[in-house]
């Protein structure tokens, strides 16, 4: 019989969550859903994500796109934060947000409106081409 590898046991991972000053350790065990609020563990795992990510491509210039869900929940600053680190690791995060923070708007590269099935390509608002 073959032997079987799980692939939890491959990986060993531990960190540290400051919330409003309160710090919140976790690890593989933990379940993230209950560490902190959506918005701190959406982050936490696009950043788990990205360091695998970053591991498995070895340094070869591969682009992801990234599609994530929620976004609107996260604060502007880290939403804009988030968008900065993944774009600097080839990343792009594509989402579905019609109540998406102003602030924020300018981080993405490109901005579409769905309009009955008909896609709508829309000038940044920053007046940049895309």
């Amino acid at each position: 019989r073959d032997p079987v590898v799980e692939f939890r046991d491959l990986l060993f991972i531990e960190g540290r969550l400051t919330e409003r000053g309160h710090e919140r350790k976790f690890s593989r065990r933990t379940r993230l859903s209950e560490l902190s609020s959506t918005g701190n563990v959406v982050i936490l795992r696009l950043i788990l994500f990205t360091a695998l990510l970053i591991v498995m491509r070895q340094d070869r210039p591969v682009r992801f796109a990234w599609a994530v869900d929620e976004i609107g929940q996260l604060d502007a600053r880290n939403t804009l934060s988030l968008l900065e680190m993944l774009r600097a690791n080839g990343i792009a995060l594509v989402t579905a947000a019609p109540g998406l923070d102003p602030r924020v708007v300018p981080g993405f590269t490109h901005h579409v409106r769905i309009v009955n099935g008909a896609l709508y390509r829309l000038p940044r608002p920053d007046g940049r081409a895309a």
